[in-house]
């Protein structure tokens, strides 16, 4: 099965390195633990660019900043956590690759809000309510894992 190629045609202006720039700049800072900057990153670059550009503009980034904080805290991590996510974030990352290519982009736009919507909700209740994450339960962690790969 072939996958249909889309030509992305780029308005390369001032305003639009501006942002990507920002984009990226964001995408560094958010790694240090400053809540909510992951919302305006994810609102920011599809601006410039079409939801679907905007993800493979956006993940590089992202997974590069989880590689150097997994490093630098590696010591204090609590790995069992993260290797909990890791089976259903591949799986996440597959089914993602499929839908990417089935999709159109003002369905992805909604699908990618929505997403974000619910991961700041269950960030703000855990934060503001005092909320426990549910640390040792699997389904929690497929869960996130899965949309993480998505």
């Amino acid at each position: 099965m072939q996958r249909e190629q889309h030509a992305v045609d780029l308005d390369y202006s001032v305003f639009t390195l501006t942002v990507l720039a920002l984009a990226a700049v964001i995408a560094g800072i958010m790694k240090t633990g400053i809540p909510g900057l992951g919302v305006v990153l994810i609102a920011l670059v599809p601006m410039v660019m079409p939801a679907k550009e905007s993800t493979g503009y956006i993940l590089p980034f992202l997974v590069l900043g989880d590689f150097i904080a997994v490093f630098y805290w590696r010591k204090q991590a609590i790995w069992r956590h993260i290797i909990a996510v890791l089976p259903s974030m591949f799986v996440g990352i597959v089914v993602g690759y499929f839908l990417m290519g089935r999709i159109d982009d003002a369905v992805y736009g909604k699908v990618l809000g929505a997403m974000v919507l619910f991961l700041a909700g269950l960030d703000w209740l855990c934060r503001y309510f005092k909320v426990p994450m549910p640390q040792n339960s699997r389904i929690f962690a497929h869960g996130i894992g899965f949309l993480a790969g998505i």
